[in-house]
């Protein structure tokens, strides 16, 4: 058997002190403010459903369940 090896697990980036860091204008209450966005890495899309076919022999109002 191989020799188990650890990887590591990643790298802490310290931010600066408060007072290193740039001072941004403050907004005032009109302006618009930045929206937090979270991307989860899945697309979801809806795909157009299929017109219903007579010929299956069912119905147009019976649908097949797929496992």
């Amino acid at each position: 058997m191989g020799e188990v090896h650890a990887r590591p697990r990643g790298v802490i980036i310290p931010l600066p002190d408060p007072e290193f860091r740039p001072k941004l204008p403050a907004l005032a209450a009109h302006e618009p403010r930045g929206e937090i966005l979270l991307f989860t890495g899945v697309r979801y899309e809806r795909q157009p459903e299929p017109p219903p076919s007579l010929s299956d022999g069912h119905g147009p109002n019976r649908r097949r369940r797929r496992s």
